[in-house]
């Protein structure tokens, strides 16, 4: 049976048994906006979706339009890439992370200055993200609640003209804040990406602007919404919370957990639609040349055959191939900060506020809708 859309967007971490339904067949033939689209609910399926280049982002591009790299197929992509690619290595990740502790401390002593209630979310889990991608990229501090609120704005999916308006707002500032480090480039990501441009013309002007757009926006609003999900399921399993105040060396695995378990988006699919350049067989279905191809990754990171006793936290779950981030060439270039991130925060946490606990019931909590991803508006606490 075609049907012509997706499993209504969902409210809350946990997946909807119509969505979870899905399961039950590799792939699911739908027809949107008049096109035929396919959903793929198996892991390996989806990794394959990820790598074959018979599947193609850029052909969905708008004429006219710029795109960000999550859109570029190789060789442009790879190119583009290569840039900033050096900025989130280990290595470099590993030397942020002092400085992250400084500025989640200095949150937190601010949080108990401050005394409850708190909503966490607009002291810690937004401002520390927030801090850390601004300082890499060289954004002055004054500017930071402007691409916060464009962030937020970006993600809606109930109003167009607002995320429209939000792109050309980013877009104007940072042509302008390029323009003006230029003449002098600091030793932050924007003064590699102008050294690209400039000297090595590997970087075109637009595609600078797009870049240094994406990896702001990218950089914070993902990791301060999965900061704070984090936070609400270990407040939700105080247990859990006690082992990893006591073993923090656990940490990592649990965050490991956390993302396999949460999805991000709103709705069902998890990838960013690709087109079948070729007629190709995948997940048991003849996908015929202009058909698009998605994969539904929250359903595959909780498939029994790949991660037995999939719907529980397993610390000791080893090896753990969840694509929260994807796989192949677009595998998220800010996964090593965005966990490094994820483990300083929550881990402060623990350890400096050991009573947190939510303000009000849970399920008072409001949650945000019309949004591309899943978090809650705030998250009010005590301790």
């Amino acid at each position: 049976m075609t049907e012509s859309q997706f499993p209504a967007d969902e409210v809350g971490l946990e997946l909807t048994e119509a969505s979870m339904a899905l399961a039950e067949s590799p792939a699911h033939r739908f027809e949107i906006d008049g096109r035929v689209t396919w959903l793929l609910t198996r892991h390996d399926d989806i990794r394959k979706l990820l790598t074959d280049p018979r599947f193609s982002r850029a052909a969905l591009a708008k004429p006219g339009n710029h795109d960000s790299i999550s859109m570029m197929d190789a060789p442009d992509h790879s190119r583009v890439r290569s840039v900033v690619v050096r900025a989130f290595s280990a290595r470099r990740i590993n030397a942020l992370r002092a400085r992250t502790e400084t500025i989640a401390a200095a949150l937190i002593d601010e949080m108990l200055r401050q005394g409850p209630p708190v909503d966490l979310i607009e002291a810690f889990c937004l401002p520390l993200p927030v801090t850390v991608i601004s300082e890499l990229l060289g954004i002055p501090d004054e500017d930071r609640e402007r691409f916060a609120r464009w962030s937020r704005d970006l993600m809606s999916t109930a109003d167009p003209s607002r995320v429209e308006s939000a792109e050309e707002d980013l877009d104007r500032y940072m042509k302008a804040l390029i323009e003006s480090k230029r003449p002098a480039p600091e030793d932050d990501l924007l003064g590699v990406m102008i050294a690209a441009s400039d000297d090595e013309q590997r970087l075109d002007e637009q595609e600078m602007v797009d870049l240094a757009a994406g990896v702001l926006v990218g950089g914070h609003e993902t990791t301060a919404t999965q900061l704070a999900n984090f936070t609400y399921r270990l407040l939700q399993n105080p247990g859990l919370a006690d082992s990893l105040r006591n073993d923090p060396q656990r940490m990592p695995s649990a965050i490991e957990e956390f993302l396999r378990l949460t999805p991000l988006g709103s709705g069902v699919a998890g990838t960013f639609n690709q087109m079948a350049t070729d007629d190709l067989e995948i997940g048991g279905v003849h996908v015929r040349a202009g058909e698009i191809v998605v994969g539904a990754s929250a359903i595959a990171n909780r498939q029994p055959d790949v991660f037995p006793n999939p719907d529980q936290v397993g610390l000791d779950r080893n090896p753990n191939p969840h694509i929260a981030f994807g796989h192949g060439a677009h595998h998220c270039l800010g996964a090593p900060l965005a966990r490094m991130e994820l483990d300083v925060g929550l881990t402060t946490l623990l350890t400096r506020v050991p009573t947190l606990a939510f303000a009000i019931e849970p399920g008072d909590l409001s949650w945000r809708t019309d949004s591309a991803v899943r978090g809650l508006l705030s998250m009010p606490v005590r301790w």
